[in-house]
């Protein structure tokens, strides 16, 4: 009976044993952890301070290049540098309204000069042919206050970034419809509408004055398309 209890004894010292063997190592184990946890964080740290170092490096390269840019810009084109610097061009790209503020009016312009243009063209072209053309013409000058209204705000586009239009296909092909539309309504007033008495209730128009009517709806849609591509190319 004694055996066996201090087999017992004896196999319970060795657990003991074994258990504290196993707890030693593994507190030996928890520096060595700690060790590399903060050799990781150190690592990460660097790296973090690396990239934000990169960033600050790449942002600073790409501001130089930008007043180096603009520097060049403004001794190669100094009328375009003057009206960026101007009141106008500075109030447009400093406030947070303005831009919309302007593209409401112009949209507003363009909507006053069309309605009328539009109007008188499609009366030519045989459409309401009951109306005569004589009170139609008398909404000419809401047509020009249109047109002045899309000058006004169309330089104020211009003068916030003179260089985002001045070389832009869109925006030169824009201009040259506008004038190409001046000079067709042009030949229109001087050529076929010379006596409004002429253009009473159902009266067709000559051939001619529906090919100039038709041309000159060409011609405003055009500009209306290139307007609006202004932004995409």
């Amino acid at each position: 009976m004694m055996s066996i209890v201090l087999a017992a004894a004896s196999t319970a010292a060795s657990a003991v044993a074994g258990a504290g063997g196993v707890i030693h190592a593994a507190a030996g184990t928890v520096p060595a952890a700690a060790a590399a946890v903060h050799a990781t964080a150190s690592a990460a740290a660097a790296s973090t301070q690396s990239v934000a170092a990169q960033m600050a490096a790449l942002t600073a390269q790409a501001e130089a290049q930008y007043k180096a840019l603009q520097a060049a810009n403004a001794a190669a084109h100094p009328i375009l540098y003057w009206m960026k610097m101007t009141p106008v061009g500075a109030w447009v790209r400093n406030s947070e309204w303005a831009f919309p503020f302007l593209q409401s009016w112009h949209f507003i312009g363009m909507t006053m000069l069309l309605g009328v243009v539009g109007a008188i063209d499609l009366r030519v072209l045989g459409v309401a042919r009951a109306i005569p053309l004589a009170p139609l013409h008398r909404f000419l000058p809401l047509a020009f206050i249109g047109f002045g209204i899309n000058l006004i705000t169309g330089i104020c586009f211009f003068c916030h970034d003179p260089w985002v239009y001045a070389f832009n296909t869109s925006f030169r092909i824009k201009m040259l419809l506008i004038l190409l539309a001046g000079l067709n309504a042009l030949w229109f007033r001087l050529g076929v509408f010379l006596d409004l008495d002429r253009w009473g209730p159902g009266i067709e128009a000559s051939r001619l004055a529906k090919v100039i009517s038709a041309v000159s709806i060409l011609i405003w849609l055009g500009v209306i398309t290139a307007g609006r591509y202004i932004a995409f190319t």
